[in-house]
């Protein structure tokens, strides 16, 4: 199982090709068959929200998965709930617990206190490390600082104040400028991709990965493109309006603005008239061709859906 919150400078914690290739060192070491778990960008604090790590308690509890590896307990959890959940799960199983290779006997009681010690220093640094990443951003909102993840045409000066990025600003503006013309957000990403405009993510020569459900294959996307859900979020930040909101409060920052608060609202109503309505429910069937299937317009999956307006099953770019 490997898991990192996310992008994390180097040094400050391990990466998750480091967790995947000790973990097959491992399996190799044994001489077992194994499966990989990937959770990315998402925290140990619970396990609800990791789609992977239920998977992997699932096979545990199969018999699927009989001996465990992550390279540390941490990397499983960072809450006490989760890690009781974990130890009960193994132990009903009969399964072993390998952290970073070394078998840990759960059945013996020590052990399972030493493991619940662990486990409570976890939860204490992860809602410690919280509560200082609250204050600092709310800190640095206040001052007109980049703080998290900075928004699309922003970037920050010597001092850490946010400014305009030259290149990607020109794109803000001109998708304000088609959205006040009418032209939905799914129409301008169209736009964006047809005129080859680069997302954030190809000027830094980045790539996602994710793990598709249907057929357990990660995939890169290198060379990710405009969605109409990226160009709604554009939309839809008060910030281009020179207004930033922080945790309900408004604080002014004239100098990003790039178009007045009339023209923001006005975006906003034509966000409403050109809102993408719902393609389908939730997949009620397995469908076989899902994870197989790739729109040749945005490199998407197609995936099958049964339509709500008449009933039919049909594939559809995700």
């Amino acid at each position: 199982y490997c898991r990192i919150s996310g992008d994390k400078e180097e040094g400050k914690d391990t990466s998750i090709e480091t967790q995947e290739k000790k973990g097959i060192d491992f399996a190799n070491k044994l001489g077992k068959p194994y499966k990989l778990y990937y959770d990315i960008g998402i925290s140990g604090t619970s396990y609800e929200k990791r789609d992977d790590f239920s998977r992997f308690i699932t096979d545990i509890k199969n018999g699927i998965v009989k001996d465990i590896f992550a390279i540390n307990q941490a990397r499983l959890e960072r809450d006490l709930d989760t890690w009781r959940m974990f130890a009960a799960t193994v132990l009903n199983a009969g399964a072993k617990w390998y952290p970073n290779g070394n078998y840990y006997e759960l059945e013996d009681t020590t052990n399972r206190m030493l493991a619940n010690m662990l486990s409570l220093i976890n939860e204490f640094h992860a809602q410690n490390t919280s509560d200082a990443v609250k204050v600092a951003f709310e800190r640095n909102a206040k001052m007109g600082k980049v703080h998290g993840i900075r928004p699309y045409g922003i970037m920050s000066d010597e001092n850490g104040y946010m400014i305009h990025e030259p290149n990607e600003i020109k794109v803000v503006k001109d998708i304000f400028k088609w959205s006040l013309e009418g032209i939905g957000a799914y129409t301008i990403a169209k736009k964006l991709n047809k005129s080859n405009v680069p997302t954030r993510y190809n000027k830094l020569n980045k790539s996602t990965r994710r793990k598709d459900a249907d057929t357990g294959a990660v995939i890169n996307h290198s060379n990710r493109k405009w969605w109409g859900t990226t160009v709604y979020g554009i939309l839809k930040k008060k910030l281009y309006a020179g207004v930033h909101l922080w945790n309900g409060e408004e604080i002014d920052l004239p100098h990003l603005a790039i178009i007045s608060k009339e023209d923001y609202y006005q975006v906003q109503e034509n966000l409403k008239e050109n809102k993408r309505t719902k393609s389908g429910k939730r997949p009620m069937y397995k469908y076989l061709l899902n994870g197989l299937l790739f729109c040749e317009e945005c490199g998407h999956m197609y995936k099958g859906k049964r339509r709500l307006s008449d009933r039919r099953n049909q594939y559809i770019c995700s």
